[in-house]
């Protein structure tokens, strides 16, 4: 089965974390975030972090993607999909866009 994108999944916020971070003192870099919704690129340093989605409005985590590794010039696109068969567990599916 491929995998679709996340119709069904429960509106969201995005923050992108550094390793010794504190999620409860972050601001999110993306708010209420729906199925359907494009946003823009976001510009990070070159470094490790964690992209992590809470439910929207709470700090309430429901995908964490661990520490990821960030490069010079990379660009990516994100998406949140279903599993398998569709609905939850979400998983974030990385596309390398040409750069």
């Amino acid at each position: 089965s491929s995998d679709l994108a996340a119709a069904g999944a429960p509106a969201f916020d995005v923050y992108i974390a550094s390793p010794n971070d504190n999620l409860e003192q972050l601001t999110a870099v993306l708010s209420n975030v729906t199925f359907e919704d494009v946003t823009g690129f976001l510009n990070k340093n070159i470094g490790n972090y964690e992209v992590v989605l809470t439910f929207a409005g709470t700090k309430e985590v429901f995908l964490n993607t661990g520490l990821l590794t960030f490069f010079d010039g990379q660009v990516r696109t994100i998406l949140l999909v279903d599993a398998p068969g569709g609905g939850a567990p979400y998983s974030l599916l990385f596309l390398q866009d040409i750069n």
